[in-house]
């Protein structure tokens, strides 16, 4: 069998893993993109988007954000004009859910990884043009460099806490043998320039944030870090996956409470691979 068989093999076994364990999980018919190694998606919605990652993966970041709404999933409310700070945008899934979602969003969207970035730019280029800031690089607690991982398969798996992966990998070990792994996490280093959200505050003049949405694989506590103590005032709400979350949720909740916000675990987001989702917010939900 052929690496391209086998990779087409290796997507049915993951979709039909997915089927069993979330029913009515939504599939999009696929089609190669103009670039090599590229996917062309279509959902049921009419949505055509690219991506650099298995379809699958793919798949499962729609499903968890345009069917699931994990990110928004505990009432946080977003009005026509917000401006929403996407940390972590990958191929813009958010993005353009807010696109579909809202009238004249302000959208910054934050990828660091160079071939994740250009299938983002692909994405805004045909839904968001005039409408998203692109930025391609890593946020962190100061300027400089990221060493990062990236999964070449798994492409919003890449990380520059590769660690958070060994657990992740026992897991998914269950399901599938040795060589499927290897294919699965196949991967090559990479170094990405890092700034502060602070500093793109300034950069941009972002005067208030609607919504910071914070999905980094490892980096959450880093990246609040990075935000100066005046810019706090700017945020309103803050909606975030936490990875390891039993070594790193109390730190970011402790850190958000002191800036003034009230805090919330969404129990149910909660996964096997350790991570779980949060919000804080400033005044009450309704």
């Amino acid at each position: 069998m052929d690496t391209e068989k086998e990779g087409d093999a290796l997507n049915a076994k993951s979709g039909a893993m997915f089927d069993r364990m979330i029913p009515g999980f939504v599939h999009a018919k696929r089609r190669p993109a103009a670039r090599a190694g590229w996917t062309e998606l279509t959902f049921p919605c009419g949505l055509s988007c690219v991506t650099n990652s298995s379809p699958v993966e793919a798949e499962v970041i729609y499903n968890e954000i345009s069917v699931r709404r994990e990110y928004l999933r505990k009432g946080l409310p977003l009005a026509d004009g917000a401006t929403i700070v996407d940390v972590g945008a990958n191929t813009g899934m958010f993005a353009l859910y807010l696109l579909r979602t809202l009238k004249n969003p302000r959208i910054f969207a934050i990828e660091p990884v160079p071939d994740t970035f250009d299938a983002l730019a692909e994405n805004m280029n045909r839904y968001g043009k005039g409408k998203v800031s692109l930025h391609n690089v890593a946020l962190g607690s100061s300027e400089g460099t990221d060493d990062m991982v990236y999964y070449l398969h798994l492409t919003g798996n890449s990380t520059s806490h590769p660690e958070i992966k060994v657990p992740q990998r026992a897991v998914l070990a269950r399901d599938y043998t040795e060589d499927e792994l290897a294919m699965m996490y196949e991967s090559n280093a990479i170094t990405v320039p890092r700034t502060t959200l602070s500093a793109l505050i300034r950069k941009n003049g972002i005067g208030k944030i609607d919504l910071l949405k914070i999905d980094t694989e490892g980096s959450e506590f880093e990246i609040l870090s990075g935000i100066a103590d005046d810019d706090w005032r700017l945020i309103s709400q803050v909606s975030l996956e936490v990875h390891v979350a039993e070594k790193n949720l109390g730190p970011i909740e402790t850190l958000l409470e002191s800036k003034g916000f009230t805090v919330v675990v969404d129990e149910e987001s909660r996964d096997r691979f350790g991570s779980v989702d949060a919000v804080a917010y400033r005044e009450a939900l309704p």
